[in-house]
């Protein structure tokens, strides 16, 4: 798994057509996964959920929270990794 933002994790998200309904909590720390056709494709690892939810209103930089997606969709271009969401 990879470690990214919060703007490319909804991207991910919405390129491999996965709803971000996760559930309310009221512990944390929690993880939220996120499955499609049984296989885990990514999780948010919740420290603050204030902070997430920040972040679902308003968008803005990531946070204490740490968002993972899993792929192959890494790629090297001029010497930077990059990556390109393939659906």
């Amino acid at each position: 798994m990879y470690l990214v933002d919060y703007k490319l994790f909804k991207e991910f998200l919405t390129k491999k057509g996965i709803q971000d309904n996760a559930p309310l909590l009221e512990d944390v720390p929690a993880i939220i996964e996120y499955r499609k056709d049984n296989i885990l494709l990514a999780k948010i690892e919740v420290v603050s959920m204030p902070e997430l939810k920040h972040l679902r209103i308003y968008g803005g930089k990531q946070n204490k929270n740490k968002f993972w997606i899993r792929g192959n969709e890494w790629q090297l271009i001029d010497n930077k990794i990059v990556m390109e969401l393939n659906v």
